[in-house]
């Protein structure tokens, strides 16, 4: 029986160790824009935007690596990473990310926030609920009304799809618009109230002297209790 030293020992772990460390970064899909394209076409996704400084992206790190893991040969469900700070931000900024992490999921073209809580449980669990997206060129994984859809926009002109579409932009950006100005003034109102509100209760305060009136209710109750007793 041969019998390897300890040199070879060694040199054999770190060759197994490497090629770990390999495997798991394959597995682990860091998108960026140039291979966005590529990995996401034809799949629902399921996505971690994240910062390297980020405490609670470090707390859910090892879940969404088992997650990555569990998905890495998936046909239709694609999850990955995109790092927010390095040659992600581009990808980040599209998808409007707010704060880190930023769970989203669904068609690339349009993403959803993920609201449910980040163990690996739960994410796993969510997961297996995303379907493929319908794909316009072979009808797969397409609904009856999604099939009708396509073979009526199928029938119109490059021209008309396009026109069609920028209405619906241009719908979104008024709604949108909308919406953000009555908010802008309902939170202006809510200041200017807050404002009247806290003043009103100083200008009571210092006509009551409501400290020294708290005090002498409480020295009468004192007083009236310990009569009591006697």
């Amino acid at each position: 029986m041969a019998y390897l030293t300890v040199t070879d020992r060694y040199t054999k772990m770190r060759t197994i160790f490497a090629l770990v460390t390999v495997l798991a970064s394959a597995m682990s899909k860091e998108l960026t824009p140039e291979i966005w394209n590529e990995e996401t076409a034809g799949k629902t996704v399921f996505l971690k935007m994240y910062a390297p400084w980020c405490g609670h992206c470090k707390k859910m790190k090892p879940a969404w690596d088992k997650l990555m893991r569990q998905y890495a040969d998936h046909q239709t469900i694609l999850v990955a990473k995109v790092d927010c700070t390095g040659e992600g931000k581009e990808i980040c900024n599209g998808a409007d990310v707010k704060g880190f992490p930023s769970i989203k999921y669904g068609d690339p073209t349009s993403l959803v926030d993920y609201k449910g809580a980040r163990d690996f449980g739960t994410l796993f669990k969510f997961t297996k609920t995303l379907t493929p997206k319908c794909n316009v060129n072979t009808n797969e994984f397409c609904t009856e009304e999604q099939k009708k859809s396509i073979a009526v926009f199928t029938q119109q002109s490059l021209e008309e799809l396009v026109s069609d579409l920028d209405k619906y932009e241009n719908s979104l950006i008024e709604i949108v618009n909308l919406y953000d100005d009555e908010v802008k003034a309902m939170q202006h109102r809510y200041k200017e109230l807050t404002q009247a509100k806290n003043f009103q209760i100083v200008s009571l305060d210092n006509v009551t002297d409501i400290n020294i009136l708290r005090r002498v209710v409480k020295k009468k109750k004192d007083e009236k209790k310990t009569n009591t007793e006697l």
